[in-house]
């Protein structure tokens, strides 16, 4: 039996912390039809997983997400899902260095220690001579050469040294000159190895979208990313006459109707982001216009894929006569969102900087465009397309909360917001036994005082806030210059995420999952254990989503919307003048050189319209001034932190 409550779900970037948003999934499937799901990078994953499963849910699309979740927790299964190009690969040593297993055992004080990781990665990096660099490259000679000779200079002064207080130059000199740059030459030469070799790694990867891994295997290996992901999609899709799952497929979602006989679509949104634009682009819907290469897309997608690109091809937005024969041969225009594969977007979202390629996309230049609509040249070049590169959409949103956000909701937009379980949060127990508790200081939304002090448990990693309960800032110990350079950049990636999640009618419905340095992130190793331990996370999680009280959210986003409408009406109020605002409507139709010109039949609608908004705003303030306030809706008891109310971007 379908459940006959709706939901929306957007889940939060982490890289190997997306295997906590399987378990999630599944909780919420028994009570809601996911109707609208969103993320971020790995959150893009588990959003375009959910889509295709309840797309699929009388196929069985959901249970083939609880195999997906147990395939991951098996043995190397999520390291073995990031594979480096050959070129790539010392880069991806260097990874496994810093970020090696960590037994769940360990304790909290191992645990919480950026420096002692920094210093220990550096450590197990320098005895890895056994990573196969190019030995004939430049940089590995260079290293090697450079770390020998500096070990014979560092001789050549022991032995002048030597030679101050003993002119005898007796053998014994000789013995130890060699003996020094022996045992510094082995030093100084590995180091100048691993120097090199990464350098020259470094160089590589440009040629390799600026990532270690391109997340693809073109030989077919099933246990790399994309390979698994389409396996994964083409297994729910069995039977069914999707080869290739689109948005479109999404949106027609099997002809399905909800009880009131209106179609049950299900809308599928990610961000990626443009680094040459500078600018996020949320998807599919801004990809207009775009240009791929179908020999460059075989290095990401496997061809069905590509076919389908290629086949569904788009047209340049602005002119229909100018048709894709006009772009250089193998070039095509991304397809109409429709016609556009989930797991192309999903891969635009997720391309975690130098873990993961960026992919590259074209637009064409301002020059040779005005050239070939003015008919001067009939076919463009390559040397005529602008490469953008797209990365990682956390970089500009890794939380995109605001997605689907409406004003006064039918039903509830989940978040899944993904936190680090810092130092503080750790509190020796019993029998030197740590255990983590989680200290936090809850307030009361309206008068910001505490109310209590708890110390929960440590089962309270996970959590769900209620309506009233306003939370101490996120804080986090600085230890050392590599963790301040991170606060640094975490700061602003992700404040704005941070404070939204922060604001009423957001906050209680956005369950909280704290997770410890040996958990998710950068942690491709991590044992099965450890893997176990964060999807029962994420199983608590999705229990206290399905006990979430759509009444009471309705009723905090009643009241935080009310006040800032009426404290925005009144503003405008203030500075329209009736006679002012006629005036203006009447030289808009008459005056051709308004923008946006509007004829007078519009006009005239829109000033009836206007006149009755100040009437009711002016009646508002008239009952707000009988209660000797400023304004009816919003006062002292309004929830807060109070936000506003703006015009801007969608993202």
């Amino acid at each position: 039996m379908r459940p006959l409550q709706k939901c929306d779900l957007v889940m939060k970037g982490g890289i190997t912390s997306g295997i906590v948003y399987p378990p999630v999934i599944l909780q919420l499937k028994d009570r809601y039809i996911l109707r609208k799901i969103g993320g971020t990078s790995a959150g893009a994953i588990a959003a375009t997983i959910a889509a295709a499963a309840e797309y699929c849910r009388d196929q069985g699309g959901f249970e083939y997400v609880e195999k997906m979740g147990q395939w991951l927790g098996s043995g190397r299964n999520l390291r073995n899902l990031f594979q480096p190009e050959r070129e790539t690969r010392p880069l991806m040593t260097i990874v496994d260095a810093f970020f090696p297993p960590v037994a769940p055992s360990a304790t909290a004080d191992k645990k919480q220690r950026p420096p002692r990781r920094l210093w220990s990665g550096v450590w197990r990096l320098f005895f890895l001579w056994w990573v196969r660099y190019p030995v004939l490259s430049r940089g590995v000679l260079f290293g090697l050469v450079g770390g020998m000779l500096l070990a014979g200079l560092c001789a050549l002064i022991v032995l002048g040294l030597i030679s101050l207080f003993d002119r005898s130059g007796a053998l014994w000199h000789q013995t130890v000159f060699w003996s020094v740059w022996l045992v510094l030459g082995l030093v100084f030469g590995l180091v100048g190895l691993q120097i090199g070799g990464i350098l020259h790694a470094l160089r590589q990867l440009p040629q390799h979208g600026y990532g270690i891994c391109s997340g693809y295997s073109p030989s077919g290996d099933e246990r790399v990313l994309m390979n698994w992901l389409a396996r994964c999609l083409d297994g729910m899709l069995a039977g069914g006459r999707e080869t290739v799952l689109t948005f479109g497929d999404l949106k027609r979602n099997r002809g399905r109707r909800d009880e009131a006989g209106k179609p049950e679509s299900i809308e599928l949104s990610m961000v990626t982001t443009n680094l040459s634009q500078g600018r996020p682009y949320v998807l599919p819907n801004e990809l207009k216009g775009f240009i791929f290469c179908a020999d460059e897309m075989r290095r990401y997608f496997p061809e069905p894929i590509v076919a389908h690109m290629v086949q569904y091809a788009g047209r340049f937005d602005g002119d229909n006569e100018l048709s894709a024969l006009a772009l250089p041969e193998g070039y095509h225009f991304l397809p109409e969102k429709e016609q556009l594969p989930v797991l192309v977007a999903m891969r635009l979202s997720l391309s975690f900087p130098l873990l993961l390629s960026a992919l590259p996309f074209y637009t064409i230049r301002s020059s040779a465009l005005q050239e070939l609509l003015r008919g001067d040249r009939e076919r463009l070049e390559p040397a005529d397309l602008q490469q953008n590169w797209f990365s990682d959409g956390g970089i500009c949103s890794n939380f995109p909360i605001e997605f689907f956000d409406s004003w006064f909701p039918h039903y509830p937009t989940f978040g899944i917001n993904l936190l680090s379980l810092s130092k503080e949060h750790f509190v020796k127990m019993d029998q030197g036994s740590p255990r983590r508790r989680l200290r936090r200081q809850l307030f009361s939304a309206l008068d910001h005082r505490p109310n209590r002090k708890t110390l929960l448990d440590e089962r309270d990693d996970v959590h769900l806030p209620h309506p009233q309960e306003l939370q101490d800032p996120e804080w986090n110990e600085l230890e050392g210059i590599d963790s301040f350079l991170s606060a640094v950049i975490g700061t602003g990636l992700g404040y704005r995420d941070t404070l939204q999640a922060a604001l009423p009618s957001y906050r209680e419905r956005i369950v909280q999952i704290r997770l410890s340095d040996d958990e998710g992130g950068m942690n491709l190793n991590m044992p099965p254990a450890t893997i176990k331990a964060i999807v029962e996370k994420g199983r608590r999680a999705g229990q206290l989503l399905t006990e979430f009280d759509m009444e009471q959210h309705r009723w905090v986003r009643f009241q935080v919307l009310m006040a800032q409408l009426e404290q925005n009406l009144s503003a405008m109020n203030e500075a329209m003048h009736e006679d002012e605002m006629r005036q203006l409507f009447r030289e808009v139709w008459s005056s051709p050189d308004f923008p946006y010109q509007r004829l007078r039949p519009w006009c005239e609608n829109a000033e009836t319209r206007l006149m009755e908004l100040h009437e009711l705003v002016s009646h508002w303030r008239k009952l707000a001034a009988e209660r000797g306030v400023a304004y009816h809706f919003s006062d002292e008891q309004t929830p807060r932190p109070r936000p506003v109310m703006r015009l801007t971007t969608e993202l």
